[in-house]
């Protein structure tokens, strides 16, 4: 995955995110507290291995809703709400990965996002500054999983993820907007 990602985190009790997770699942909790992320990026170039990219599919922006999840002592993660912007790409997506996919109207510029879903709205302002030099337990924690899961008619999948450690840097966040 290559672009700009911008993320924030917040946490909650886990009785406000349980709802939203399948029973299979168990909530994945840090100092007491479960925890959601917003994360935006744009996707460059994806492709299947061995094949070249196609670029009016295979770069789309997206934005993902996720919580942190254990199954059988396995962390990863959970997808609450998965967007993407280019409906071919989000079709193409979900039927590979089976993952629910869904349109979102995503715009971008250096440094903002802003998605327009059904639900909600979310717009993420913020300005990169200095590299994260040493990551705190709760940077690993949160970005150091390998396995997203997936429930889908009755049954549980876990997909194993293959990704370098993200690189971190410090925000200055100058918006944060999300509106239900």
């Amino acid at each position: 995955m290559n672009g700009l990602t911008q993320s924030f985190c917040i946490f909650f009790t886990a009785s406000d995110i349980l709802p939203f997770i399948p029973k299979l699942l168990e909530l994945d909790i840090f100092n007491e507290k479960a925890w959601v992320s917003a994360v935006a990026f744009t996707i460059k170039l994806l492709r299947p291995r061995l094949l070249p990219p196609f670029p009016i599919i295979s770069t789309f922006n997206e934005v993902n809703i996720r919580t942190y999840v254990t199954a059988e002592s396995k962390p990863g993660i959970y997808f609450i709400d998965i967007r993407a912007d280019k409906l071919l790409s989000l079709r193409l997506a979900r039927l590979i990965t089976g993952l629910n996919y869904q349109h979102g109207n995503i715009e971008r510029k250096r440094n903002w996002y802003s998605l327009n879903a059904e639900k909600y709205l979310l717009s993420i302002s913020s300005s990169p500054q200095s590299r994260v030099q040493s990551k705190i337990n709760l940077d690993k924690w949160l970005t150091e999983r390998y396995c997203v899961y997936l429930y889908k008619k009755n049954n549980l999948y876990r997909y194993q993820i293959h990704h370098s450690k993200w690189k971190l840097n410090y925000l200055n966040l100058s918006e944060l907007q999300l509106h239900l």
